[in-house]
């Protein structure tokens, strides 16, 4: 045998009915190392989500055991959120460290579809909202029963660092299959922000293209992308959240947390870009009639067109957790 074999794998999902998301990985695995040596376990799902954990091992031959929570820092999760860490198919590398060579590898084949994420009442309707982080922070620390509205579940999926960009180029049809999606089901598409702020700017820096050219191309991916979605859901009211608006450079204090949050980026910039990508969904929405464009980021927004800083974090690009928000989404969806 090799130096490390795998030989089961098993996830043990946290109890639904007492609010408890937080799931478990556990991988057991054979070793017979004759000397000391020093091995990464590299666990990376088919989107880009990748968490490592490092082991020391004397010489040795045995069984033992890992165990990934679904709490990692990819993940937005303060018990009142959805997480989707455990996404098919999922890569798990053993790599000697020393001499970086992949010892093993294998794919996990891991489906599994939580019908309880669809809350007490099964057959009622359910808004899905797939976003970045930003789904995740403005819901945070809002507890599921307040997204419990007369009509339908308001469910907030956050998948961290998830771009349009990043969104269009992934198996997004494999991501959303993970969800008890029913035909009556609103999905809503909350992505854009970073690609407005961050990925068009370094993508300029490193090649030397044109933001607009650079963005439009992006919007035209994630067109393509709601198209594909919308006929795999034919049945299902596809709604698109325009992003929220861009925050002024002052907002952001220190060089470090500039660099983060604003690599090759200013103010003015980002305001034309995000204007480009409201005009281009409204041109596109008046033309086509497979999803809806909605706006509600004008409650947040001040007369120049930048967010409020009232509605941000400190030092952060993110938005307060804010129940508004969900209800004025709550409202505009009725009215569709």
């Amino acid at each position: 045998m090799k130096d490390i074999e795998l030989v089961s794998y098993n996830v043990i999902y946290g109890d639904r009915f007492k609010n408890n998301r937080v799931d478990s990985l556990r991988i057991d695995y054979m070793c017979n190392f004759t000397k000391p040596t020093k091995i990464k376990m590299v666990l990376r799902d088919y989107i880009f989500n990748c968490e490592e954990q490092e082991m020391f091992f004397q010489p040795s031959m045995g069984r033992f055991f890992t165990i990934f929570l679904s709490t990692g820092v990819h993940h937005v999760n303060n018990g009142f959120q959805i997480t989707d860490s455990f996404i098919h198919p999922l890569k798990l590398k053993f790599i000697n460290l020393e001499s970086d060579e992949i010892i093993n590898e294998y794919l996990l084949d891991i489906r599994f579809v939580d019908l309880s994420l669809r809350g007490g009442n099964p057959l009622k309707k359910v808004a899905w909202i797939f976003g970045d982080s930003h789904i995740g922070h403005i819901s945070q620390k809002i507890n599921y029963s307040q997204f419990n509205y007369d009509e339908l579940y308001v469910k907030p999926v956050s998948k961290v660092g998830l771009s349009c960009n990043r969104f269009s180029s992934s198996d997004y049809l494999n991501y959303l299959s993970h969800f008890p999606i029913n035909d009556d089901d609103v999905i809503i598409l909350n992505y854009g922000e970073i690609d407005i702020r961050m990925a068009v700017h370094v993508k300029n820096f490193k090649h030397g293209i044109d933001k607009k050219t650079i963005l439009k191309k992006v919007i035209h991916n994630y067109l393509t992308a709601i198209n594909t979605i919308s006929e795999k859901y034919p049945k299902n009211k596809i709604i698109v959240l325009r992003p929220n608006r861009p925050f002024i450079d002052s907002h952001i204090i220190g060089e470090e947390p500039k660099k983060e949050y604003l690599f090759n980026s200013n103010e003015e910039d980002r305001l034309i870009l995000d204007n480009m990508f409201n005009n281009e969904f409204l041109d596109f929405n008046e033309v086509y009639n497979n999803f809806e464009y909605i706006d509600i980021t004008d409650n947040f927004t001040c007369e120049d067109g930048f967010m409020c800083e009232e509605f941000l974090r400190d030092n952060d690009c993110h938005m307060k957790p804010n129940k508004e928000y969900f209800d004025l989404l709550y409202d505009k969806i009725l009215r569709l």
